[in-house]
């Protein structure tokens, strides 16, 4: 009579250890799930860090040539400006000295 009911009180323990065992191994099973999940999440985030890197560096070299163009631009605007306001034989003495005098000999004979 108590191994019976040793055996009615084992019964549910059993059950509820199989239960538990059962959760445990689902739960091994999303873990590994997860864990490969996270694997490729680090992963993708590696690359997108290298690509934001990549555009990181093309923007700075772009920035760069924009300040190129635009030093380029100003002195082309400052050479036509002051092209502009020259008359005839002036700004040539940097040239041509020899140049200069001779524009200025005939200045003064008319």
């Amino acid at each position: 009579h108590d191994l019976e009911n040793e055996m009615n009180t084992l019964i549910p323990l059993r059950r509820q250890l199989e239960t538990y065992k059962q959760r445990a191994t689902d739960a091994e099973v999303k873990c590994a799930e997860y864990q490969e999940e996270l694997t490729k999440v680090k992963e993708e985030s590696g690359f997108l860090v290298g690509v934001k890197e990549e555009l990181r560096m093309k923007e700075v070299k772009i920035e760069a040539e924009n300040e190129m163009y635009h030093m380029r631009m100003l002195e082309e605007a400052k050479v036509a400006d002051d092209v502009k306001g020259l008359g005839v034989g002036e700004g040539i003495s940097e040239l041509n000295t020899e140049l200069k005098q001779e524009i200025l000999k005939l200045r003064n004979e008319n």
